[in-house]
């Protein structure tokens, strides 16, 4: 208080994330990731879970961008033989027409400053796997996502199984695109902002 600090988070547009998804899906479900394609980024924790006889039947995982760790995560797809079960989409400009064509969001990076795509694949009402350690410990409920242990693959495959019920599927999706539509819009970002700097004047 003596220093007059106030946390104001990062804002998403939540009118860019429409919501179109009925949580129906006759076939694979498919599993997004879109990030930097980083070491720290978790991805390969995710491509590993498909040696999983259970996890390749009933899942796909499309993956979108680009990075030092690319041909790192190519090779492990190749070399386990997952190519029909895992894809690479590259970089993409307009993420919001991508989220509608997923059924789940998964993310396990070993921290992020904040993880806007996490939060904007919220936004469009997809239920959504992170790891439960900073700031997601903090940022997110546990009722709005699903916060794996750290490392823990035993704990993900029962998220991802789970999750292959689409009743599951919707309440923590649409959970998760109410929490950011109040906790983190850009309104109450530009709002707080306003507000902070009229009483510090």
């Amino acid at each position: 208080d003596e220093n007059n600090i106030k946390v104001i988070h990062n804002g998403i547009d939540t009118s860019r994330f429409n919501y179109y998804n009925d949580y129906n899906n006759n076939d694979k479900i498919k599993i997004l990731t879109i990030s930097a394609l980083e070491e720290w980024k978790g991805i390969q924790n995710v491509i590993s879970l498909f040696s999983d006889n259970l996890i390749r039947k009933n899942f796909e995982y499309h993956i979108y961008g680009s990075g030092s760790f690319e041909n790192n995560l190519k090779e492990m797809v190749k070399n386990n033989n997952l190519d029909f079960s895992i894809q690479f989409y590259g970089t993409v400009n307009h993420i919001e027409k991508v989220f509608q064509d997923y059924d789940i969001y998964c993310q396990l990076s070993d921290g992020e400053a904040f993880g806007f795509s996490i939060f904007e694949a919220m936004a469009s009402g997809l239920p959504v796997i992170v790891y439960d350690i900073p700031p997601f410990d903090i940022l997110i409920p546990s009722d709005v996502a699903k916060k794996v242990k750290h490392k823990s693959q035993k704990i993900l495959k029962e998220y991802l199984l789970e999750l292959r019920d689409a009743k599951r599927r919707k309440i923590i999706g649409l959970a998760g695109r109410v929490y950011i539509r109040e906790k983190f819009s850009l309104d109450k970002m530009v709002s707080e902002y306003f507000n902070y700097i009229i009483r510090n004047s």
